[in-house]
């Protein structure tokens, strides 16, 4: 998942730290780590919490949606 934000991010111009990404597992960790805004799920596991720079809702609550729109669309709800 890093890598493919890395070549994603090379591809389209912008560095990584320009980008966010969300998630909820610990195989997510690296990615929440390299990016500029990493965000865990409410649901996520105690260690992605601890790396992520804002916990959202669970996936049950629209967690996912809600970080769009704080983060992208500069909403809260």
């Amino acid at each position: 998942k890093g890598n493919a934000i890395k070549f994603l991010a090379n591809k389209y111009g912008f560095s990584e730290k320009e980008v966010m990404a969300i998630g909820d597992q610990n195989n997510d960790i690296e990615m929440i780590e390299m990016v500029g805004t990493g965000v865990a799920m409410g649901n996520g596991t105690p260690q992605i919490k601890l790396k992520a720079d804002y916990i959202t809702d669970d996936v049950a609550n629209n967690g996912f949606v809600k970080a769009v729109n704080k983060f992208v669309w500069g909403i809260n709800v």
